[in-house]
């Protein structure tokens, strides 16, 4: 499959350089981070911020399933799943059915953003909707990768046009829990913590990007101070590569 400059499908996503983990059929979930301007959109690729060429009619927070379709002499990926031959088909910003249903973390108790409370808010009102059936699709793929969850929230960060959003998973670890948060922002990319919690709480902030590890580092003596009040006795930051990068049921998280 030959893929000539000027000559970008409208359904397509082309991306340049050479990805070693991907081949022809494999699936992404790929997670838009602007608006297209001049037929290129920043996308997050890999716990980096990635440039790629489209003609689709795209917009910041939303999330789209893809399909691998050439490797070369360029990577094109094309909208999969339900409705794909649409440029809206495939493509849902969960951030925003999620504050529509349950509104803004900290205006809303905690219990708002349960899953299976939205998952209720959205089987009832969804009457046969395309783009509600995709959001509780996309939803409860996301809690099936974490079967030993004993509670999962979902959490837009919502903050004057934040796109961000936060996953939060509380598991049993002994006599003790542990909170699971994989975290995607706006201006410090995808970051993943888990909170010990047991006598005290004990945090680790993980990042793949050196520049953010750099300055968490800088500004974690802070940190500790402002959650030593809540039990926090220390706060690390490691640099790493973040396991949600490979998800059960899709095989790489863009």
């Amino acid at each position: 499959m030959q893929i000539l400059a000027g000559q970008i499908r409208p359904d397509s996503i082309v991306l340049s350089g050479k990805i070693p983990s991907l081949t022809i059929g494999k699936t992404l979930v790929v997670t838009v981070l602007s608006t297209p301007k001049a037929g290129r959109v920043l996308v997050s690729m890999f716990g980096k911020h990635v440039q790629v060429e489209t003609a689709m009619a795209l917009h910041k927070g939303q999330v789209i399933n893809l399909k691998v379709h050439a490797l070369s002499p360029r990577i094109v990926l094309k909208p999969a799943g339900p409705g794909a031959d649409t440029p809206e088909g495939g493509q849902q910003d969960i951030g925003s059915v999620v504050s529509r249903l349950a509104g803004s973390f900290g205006e809303k108790s905690v219990e708002a953003f349960l899953i299976q409370e939205i998952l209720g808010r959205l089987t009832s009102q969804s009457k046969g909707d395309a783009s509600q059936n995709q959001a509780i699709a996309s939803l409860i793929e996301q809690v099936l990768q974490y079967p030993q969850a004993l509670a999962f929230l979902f959490i837009p960060l919502k903050d004057d046009g934040s796109q961000g959003s936060a996953k939060v998973w509380i598991e049993r670890d002994g006599d003790a829990y542990t909170l699971q948060f994989w975290i995607e922002t706006d201006h410090l990319g995808s970051l993943e913590c888990t909170a010990r919690v047991d006598q005290a709480i004990d945090v680790e902030i993980r990042t793949p990007l050196p520049e953010t590890a750099d300055y968490l580092s800088r500004h974690v003596h802070e940190l500790e101070q402002s959650l030593g009040p809540f039990g926090v006795r220390h706060v690390g930051i490691s640099l790493a590569t973040l396991r949600e990068g490979q998800l059960k049921g899709v095989d790489v998280l863009v």
